[in-house]
């Protein structure tokens, strides 16, 4: 019997993920073909890997097949939220198998037999938490969710109750598949927090520098997105993105001194524009008038590059937003 692997969160095809998860790829073509590289020269043709969810992007979905036959061994998907290549039914017949949940048993190195449930999302409770069964999933990146498994996970063991959690996203494990060996000698040890990779992130763009390309009085805090639904240019205002508005308006009332305001509103800023990748808004320009067509870069880039501008006028705007 071969080998047993496991990774997720791959996202094959999915460009904007480059962006959100910081990978060293520069062009979506590039990540595809260097994690079926990595894949095939870890996995064999007779190893099985678990996929735990968000295999490959919408973008994909007519070759999803042919991208499914040129990975090594089987391959078993734990079912996530953005697996819609599943409607390509010999994409289904690709796979080995298709799951919401796993509760399986693997046998180490050493020959101990463990316990592992699979999911794609992460499991507070899951079945043999207090009998050294492990939980693997994926689906949380490198968010701020992320940093809450893992102190969750720390906080049951130091009241007794003890648990084995691995977040087993591509992005932690050098974007290839993992054995469970591998897992539980580094996993503990690998995972950058979302604080350090917020301040990581925030390091290399200028948040204190106020820009003069767009005069103040120009600026509208609106931006262009591409809606891949209706395939159109749509813009919205940054503050009627989800709360936004709302949270500016409880933090003016929480906050009294700008200098207070200023250091909240950053934080918020990275979570809205940044860590949160729902809203396909990756390539988007900054609104004015002379510059709206010419200018293409993230929401998050933008608001950095004018940050002392958006903080300015965010703080003399907080009770009419």
């Amino acid at each position: 019997m071969g080998k047993i692997f496991f990774t997720g969160d791959l996202h094959f095809g999915h460009a904007n993920v480059i962006a959100f998860d910081n990978r060293p790829f520069k062009t979506v073509e590039e990540m595809d073909a260097e994690l079926i590289r990595r894949w095939n020269s870890k996995v064999g043709k007779g190893d099985l890997t678990y996929v735990l969810g968000d295999m490959i992007w919408k973008a994909r979905n007519d070759d999803a097949p042919e991208l499914i036959k040129s990975l090594n061994g089987q391959i078993i998907l734990i079912k996530g939220n953005h697996d819609r290549f599943l409607h390509n039914a010999k994409a289904k017949a690709a796979l080995a198998g298709i799951k919401d949940y796993d509760d399986i048993c693997v046998t180490l190195e050493d020959g101990t037999k463990k316990r592992v449930i699979l999911s794609h999302y992460f499991t507070p409770m899951y079945n043999g938490h207090r009998y050294q069964a492990i939980h693997l999933h994926a689906h949380s990146h490198f968010t701020d969710e992320a940093d809450f498994e893992v102190n969750f996970a720390e906080r049951l063991n130091n009241i007794g109750c003890r648990n084995e959690i691995y977040n087993v996203g591509c992005m932690y494990w050098n974007y290839e598949p993992v054995t469970l060996d591998e897992i539980i000698e580094h996993g503990r040890t690998i995972r950058p927090t979302y604080g350090e990779r917020s301040a990581e992130y925030m390091t290399q763009f200028p948040w204190e520098k106020k820009q003069t390309v767009h005069p103040e009085n120009e600026i509208r805090w609106n931006v262009f997105y591409h809606n891949c639904n209706s395939r159109s240019i749509e813009t919205f205002n940054v503050f009627e993105h989800g709360s936004f508005r709302e949270y500016v308006k409880r933090a003016a009332k929480k906050y009294q001194s700008k200098e207070d305001f200023a250091k909240q509103l950053r934080s918020e800023v990275m979570y809205y524009f940044w860590s949160k990748c729902e809203w396909e808004v990756l390539v988007t320009p900054w609104i004015s008038p002379r510059e709206s067509e010419k200018k293409k870069v993230d929401v998050c880039w933008q608001i950095m590059n004018n940050w002392d501008v958006f903080v300015d006028y965010t703080w003399a705007n907080r009770k009419k937003l």
